[in-house]
């Protein structure tokens, strides 16, 4: 679906008023789209994950000596998604970084945790031996704005439609429609039922607040 056919669907859900088109829908349509390409989470919306962006999304392999600890991340990180450890085949937890000073190991290990901060990488314990960690993660992205009709959005196809109700939801709420709950409760469960399910095993956050820093 490209920027064309949302906005068109948008103004159809707003009432087709001819003066909504030029000015006010283009704004709609891009708040909500640079909302899902830029935030890690939507706890408010039961998605602890973000929306799959593929032309955005990219892996990096660090590599850590015996007892490093830290590494620099490539310099287009926007957020990290995931972590695995692939020398020792295990996940790590990530932790807010205030929980990871107080709690650093002073012994060499197996990594268990991560954080990141200022550009770094830091792991938990110190590593005891030569290892590659590969982190999943979300480019940085100028500015993400759906300008001419025919620009497609870089989240996956299967999301487009969250642009339509969301930019909905955000137009009824400005003008004060009466049915403006109505949209912001269609967007809230699309995102939520568009969401993958989680266990415990498959969160790698504990200890604090999941901070984007």
């Amino acid at each position: 679906m490209n920027f064309g056919t949302i906005s068109t669907l948008v103004l159809r859900n707003l009432g087709n008023r001819t003066d909504l088109a030029a000015s006010l829908i283009p704004e709609l349509v891009n708040v909500v789209y640079q909302k899902l390409v830029t935030q890690s989470s939507f706890p408010e919306y039961g998605r602890n994950k973000p929306i799959p962006c593929p032309p955005l999304d990219t892996t990096a392999n660090l590599t850590f000596a015996t007892s490093a600890f830290t590494a620099s991340l490539p310099g287009d990180v926007l957020f990290i998604i995931s972590t695995r450890d692939i020398t020792n085949g295990a996940g790590l937890h990530q932790r807010d970084i205030r929980i990871f000073d107080r709690k650093k190991s002073t012994q060499n290990g197996s990594p268990s945790h991560y954080t990141s901060y200022g550009g770094a990488f830091y792991i938990d314990p110190p590593t005891d031996k030569n290892i590659t960690i590969t982190v999943r993660y979300r480019k940085t992205l100028a500015l993400p704005v759906l300008v001419v009709p025919t620009d497609v959005p870089v989240i996956g196809t299967q999301w487009h439609y969250a642009l339509v109700l969301g930019a909905t939801a955000e137009g009824a709420a400005s003008l004060n429609f009466p049915n403006a709950q109505v949209w912001a409760d269609k967007f809230a469960s699309f995102i939520r039922e568009n969401a993958e399910s989680s266990t415990e095993e498959e969160e790698d956050f504990d200890d604090g607040f999941n901070l984007v820093m």
